[in-house]
């Protein structure tokens, strides 16, 4: 009895606890609801929805998170019109418990209204085949796709741009103009004002001269020019620069810069303007300018070091055919390009080199001079310096020296093989020492043998004696025990 009542409150309490947690969970949010006063705008809006502090708000599907907020309402912009679009709609509590789903589905608004009309529309003719037309943008509901242009009542072209030339003209005839605006749903603005322009006959003016013609040094290899723009009966189209009397190039506004320069150089400009016809003005005036002076090159440290064989020292050991290095090395700023020139003496004359390795892996003074042994003759067992100078492009000396020791070859060769003979006559006693050894020790060895032969045919025989002895006396016990 006790283990049912026991049981039915448990079951009661689960009940119970169950009941809370439901009652706790977020409503799924009701009245969601879709409108719209814009072809590219959905308002979305529901009622509260218990227990929950935020909505989450999806488009199309419910992976497609696109707004979570507090409110009780969303708008989504930035939308197509006349689409189909389905949103979904959930509410979730302070422990991020969700509740389900609610959903609507709309199709935005179709896009009836036309652009604005452009403004300012204006032609201007820039030689006898062509006219150019700007004008002020116009402004739309959702988005202006481009504009439509007419010449003399037929469209000849359309563009997303505020500009179109108009080529393949006629001299000395007249073209009237208008354009529409259209949008991303074609519909299309009424007529701007009509504007009218005609072609000149064949264009045989120049632009006038260029004037203020300025350069101005900018670095060791940079000097920019500007000048005050040149005017023309229809319009200008670039300008001509000279250098020295020399076409280094064109530019169609009034700026130029000219790269590529040596420093602490003077360079003298003049320009010239011309129009779309090819017709070119005269000479501005000229002018000069220097290119700035380089820098002085900051000494770097410069080390050298000989190199024999594998080995790096002081002593140098002589052999007719024999070559030493000499490698060269700066610091970080000593750089390879900064050199002028190098030399090498040795001994107070300039070095035979003949052959050179820039290394130059870091960018630094890296190089290795090889140099034949049989050049250095005149200074066997003598101390000598080799001393390394270099110049910069800017005019600095950097030098550095190491002293160093030339030995004569040929003595230590002499020393090694008076070496080598007392070695191999010493192997050579050893060798008959050992063998001499070994003929006393096969003797000895000869004689324990025969010693051993004779111990044991002595002990052979006393065992053979022993045995008759045992044979004689065993046969006499028998005999005496049949008595």
């Amino acid at each position: 009895m006790k283990k049912s009542i026991i049981f039915l409150f448990l079951f009661a309490l689960m009940l119970a606890i169950g009941y809370v947690a439901l009652a706790d969970t977020p409503a799924t949010p009701a009245n969601f609801t879709a409108s719209s006063t814009s072809p590219t705008t959905v308002n979305l809006n529901w009622s509260t929805s218990t227990n929950s502090v935020s909505y989450q708000v999806y488009k199309n599907n419910i992976s497609n998170l696109i707004a979570t907020t507090s409110n009780e309402y969303y708008n989504d912009t930035g939308l197509t019109p006349a689409t189909t679009y389905t949103y979904y709609l959930s509410a979730t509590d302070a422990s991020s418990t969700k509740s389900g789903y609610a959903w609507v589905t709309f199709t935005t608004l179709a896009d009836i209204s036309a652009p604005s009309v452009p403004k300012n529309l204006s032609a201007y003719p820039v030689s006898p085949n062509q006219i150019n037309l700007s004008w002020t943008a116009s402004s739309d509901n959702v988005a202006i796709a481009g504009y439509k242009i007419f010449r003399d009542g037929s469209q000849i072209g359309t563009t997303s741009s505020l500009y179109f030339y108009d080529t393949g003209l006629t001299s000395s005839t007249t073209y009237n103009y208008k354009i529409k605006s259209y949008d991303t749903s074609n519909n299309e603005s009424g007529f701007s004002s009509s504007v009218s322009a005609t072609t000149p006959t064949t264009d045989i003016i120049a632009p006038t001269i260029p004037t203020n013609l300025l350069a101005t040094p900018i670095s060791t290899t940079r000097i920019d020019l500007n000048w005050t723009v040149s005017t023309d009966n229809l319009a200008v189209a670039g300008y001509k620069i000279f250098k020295n009397e020399k076409l280094i190039g064109t530019s169609k506004s009034n700026f130029f810069s000219n790269i590529g320069l040596n420093a602490s150089t003077t360079y003298t400009y003049k320009i010239k303007s011309y129009d779309f016809a090819g017709n070119i003005s005269d000479f501005s005036s000229s002018t000069s300018a220097t290119t700035l002076k380089e820098k002085p090159t900051t000494p770097g440290n410069v080390k050298i070091a000989i190199l024999n064989g594998k080995e790096i020292g002081n002593t140098i050991n002589l052999r007719s055919n024999g070559v030493v290095k000499l490698v060269v090395y700066g610091d970080n700023n000593l750089k390879v390009k900064d050199i002028k020139y190098r030399t090498v003496l040795l001994g107070g004359a300039l070095a035979y080199n003949w052959m050179n390795k820039d290394i130059n892996k870091d960018g630094k003074m890296d190089r290795i001079y090889y140099f034949r042994m049989r050049q250095m003759r005149d200074l066997v067992n003598t101390d000598t310096k080799v001393i390394f100078t270099a110049q910069t492009k800017s005019g600095t000396i950097l030098t550095s020296e190491i002293a160093v020791k030339i030995k004569n070859s040929s003595k230590i060769k002499k020393v090694i093989n008076d070496i080598k003979n007392k070695i191999k006559e010493k192997i050579e006693e050893k060798k008959q020492e050992i063998k001499s050894n070994k003929n006393e020790i096969k003797n000895i060895i000869k004689e324990i043998k025969t010693e051993n032969k004779q111990e044991v045919k002595e002990s052979i025989n006393e065992i053979n004696t022993i045995k008759k002895e045992s044979k004689a006396e065993i046969k006499e016990i028998k005999k005496n025990n049949k008595k």
